[in-house]
């Protein structure tokens, strides 16, 4: 298992574990301090997560922007990129969030689609557990112009039908029906657009003769992870790539220098392929 699904498995064991030492059923939390452990140790490989390469970003949005079936998700798609704000915190962003004046988009609450006791699903909203998670991230012209056409046209959502999840309501993204949107539900349409693109791009390579030329398996994550390689490579100091990515703390912040860097480095060290003189 991945260091992160240790991670969610211990969210849900811990408070359980904890619960049960209140209440005078057992003496001590067996696993306190278990996940900590894990994270120290030298030999785990924490799981590599590829951003999206320049080229690969553009084929995706010229893709999305000019095929109807998808076309809907281009907005969100630019945020995503333009931002690195997570799934749940794109879901809960609501216009009051959104300050056009300062130029800003104001973090402070995600949306989440979870299960209930009785089967059933439903939307909650909670709000960062430390400061690092609230935040304010500066609107690129790209995301700033996407977010005031949005606006303009909030009234096409299904503006009757106002959805208020924990007193949270005029959620910006939303479809024509008027439904927000979930993580489970993004990546399941990523997933079709890589694959419906994969399909005709394989087709068109057979009919010209050529290689074809893939989308790699997309995620909202990858996309958050792109962003965040993009401000590394173009320069953005590491504090400030903190903050605005909201990382509780610097060493997720240095698991991405470090692979960018890497990245870097070999492709530097491909460029001075037969210009050293060694012999």
């Amino acid at each position: 298992m991945s260091l992160s699904t240790l991670g969610n498995l211990n969210n849900v064991i811990h408070p359980v574990f904890e619960l049960a030492c209140r209440e005078h059923y057992i003496a001590a939390n067996p696993v306190d301090g278990v996940y900590q452990e894990f994270k120290k140790r030298k030999d785990w490989e924490p799981k590599h997560r590829d951003a999206l390469t320049e080229e690969e970003q553009d084929r995706l949005l010229s893709y999305v922007a000019h095929t109807l079936d998808y076309r809907e998700l281009l907005p969100v798609l630019t945020v995503f990129l333009g931002t690195g704000i997570r799934s749940g915190e794109l879901a809960g962003l609501t216009w009051d969030d959104i300050d056009f004046k300062k130029n800003t988009i104001s973090i402070n609450h995600t949306m989440n689609y979870t299960a209930t006791l009785d089967g059933t699903c439903k939307y909650t909203v909670t709000v960062p557990k430390s400061n690092t998670g609230k935040r304010e991230i500066p609107m690129l012209t790209e995301v700033r112009d996407t977010l005031l056409a949005l606006y303009e046209r909030r009234n096409d959502f299904n503006a009757d039908n106002q959805i208020v999840v924990d007193g949270y309501m005029n959620f910006a993204f939303r479809d024509l029906y008027g439904r927000v949107y979930s993580n489970h539900r993004i990546n399941r349409q990523l997933k079709r657009i890589t694959a419906k693109y994969n399909q005709e791009e394989h087709a068109e390579a057979e009919q010209e003769g050529r290689e074809e030329n893939p989308l790699p398996p997309i995620t909202c994550h990858m996309l958050r992870h792109t962003f965040c390689t993009r401000m590394i490579l173009g320069g953005i100091d590491l504090k400030t790539v903190q903050i605005i990515m909201g990382h509780a703390d610097a060493e997720t912040t240095m698991r991405v220098y470090a692979s960018v860097t890497k990245a870097q480095s070999q492709n530097e060290m491909m460029r001075m392929e037969g210009k050293m003189k060694l012999k």
